[in-house]
C-alpha cells in the first residue's frame, strides 16, 4: 500500500507557501514512491529505465488498446490461470487480435513426462501441438487430444511426422503423413523396407491457429 498520499489540487493560487509546503512535499514523496515501483529511481545512472515489469490481473476489465499493440495480465479460461496477453493490431486485414502468449501445458502441468501430448502458444499467436502415438497397420486417423484445458485449432498450417519407438532394436517401421484437419492427422503405417502395412509408432508437431 502507498505510504504517501498524492493530492492533485495542490497548490492553489491563493495558498500561502507555508500552508502548501507539507502537502507539496508529500506529493513529491508520493511521486518518488510511484517511480520506484519497477523503475530505477531518480538521480542514478540508469534513471528512467525499468528494473522489471509486473502486470496485475485485469480479469473483468480488459484494457482497450484501439489501434495500438499492448500487453496485460488476465485469466485465460483454458488454463484457468492469469496469463500475459498480447494485443496485436498489426495483422491483415487490419484489426485487433488478442492471445495469451505465456499459455502452454506448463500452465497446468509443471512436470510433463517424455512423449506426453503438449501444446503452447507461440509469440506470434500461433498454436503448436506435439505428441506421439501408434498407428494401426495401414491407414490410421489420429485425433488431437480434446479437453477443457487444451485450446483447439481453427486451422492447421503444417504437420511434421517422424517414426518414434523407444525400443533398443530396429523395428523396421515407417509412418507417412497423408492429410490433416484442425482435429485430426491422417497417417499410413508400414514397414520401412517393404510396402507391407504395419503398426508404427510416430511423433508429431502441428502448428496452426
Amino acid at each position: 500500500m502507498p505510504i504517501y498520499t498524492y493530492t492533485n489540487t495542490i497548490p492553489q493560487a491563493a495558498d500561502l507557501i507555508s500552508d502548501s509546503q507539507p502537502p507539496i512535499l508529500e506529493n513529491f514523496q508520493a511521486i518518488q514512491e510511484l517511480i520506484e515501483v519497477n523503475h530505477v529511481t531518480f538521480n542514478t545512472a540508469d534513471f528512467g529505465k525499468h528494473k522489471s515489469v509486473m502486470f496485475p490481473d485485469q480479469t473483468g476489465s480488459t484494457p482497450i488498446f484501439g489501434g495500438l499493440n499492448g500487453l496485460w495480465a488476465e485469466n485465460y479460461t483454458v488454463t484457468g490461470k492469469p496469463e500475459i496477453w498480447y494485443n496485436n493490431f498489426n495483422v491483415v486485414p487490419a484489426n485487433s487480435r488478442q492471445y495469451p502468449i505465456t499459455a502452454s501445458l506448463l500452465s497446468t502441468n509443471s512436470t510433463p513426462g517424455t512423449g506426453v501430448d503438449s501444446w503452447s502458444y507461440l509469440p506470434g499467436g500461433m498454436i503448436m501441438k506435439q505428441g506421439s502415438g501408434t498407428t494401426t497397420a495401414g491407414a490410421y486417423t489420429y485425433s488431437f487430444p480434446v479437453a477443457a484445458n487444451i485450446p483447439v485449432f481453427t486451422q492447421v498450417l503444417t504437420v511434421v511426422i517422424g517414426a518414434y519407438d523407444l525400443g533398443a532394436s530396429d523395428t523396421d517401421t515407417f509412418v507417412r503423413l497423408r492429410n490433416f484437419t484442425p482435429t485430426t492427422i491422417v497417417l499410413w503405417g508400414s514397414a520401412r523396407t517393404t510396402v507391407t502395412p504395419k503398426v508404427a509408432g510416430f511423433s508429431y508437431i502441428a502448428i496452426g491457429y
